[in-house]
């Protein structure tokens, strides 16, 4: 039970970390597109990142499913996307 939990952890940083490139990526992208004039108010940035931390943690907690070698690869496949889907579906 350590283990997973500990394996857990380490997905969870993986996909936020991922989560949180692609996201400042996506902002530069935005601001050269605007002209360096691309603002936001009303709270809305931090809004944006605390929903792409949610997501990183939405895709990452459940990849501990892969640890179940006797689970087929689809089935693992379908819980992983499935439930990271789901969420990022809701925080969208």
């Amino acid at each position: 039970m350590k283990a997973i939990v500990k394996e857990a952890v380490k997905y969870v940083g993986i996909s936020t970390g991922i989560a949180l490139g692609i996201f400042c990526f996506v902002g530069m992208i935005f601001d050269l597109y605007y002209g360096g004039n691309f603002s936001l108010s009303g709270y809305q940035f931090t809004k944006m990142v605390l929903g792409c931390v949610v997501v990183g943690w939405g895709f990452g907690v459940p990849a501990v499913v892969y640890r179940k070698e006797n689970m087929p690869m689809p089935i693992r496949v379908v819980i992983h996307m499935g439930s990271g889907c789901v969420i990022y579906t809701l925080v969208a």
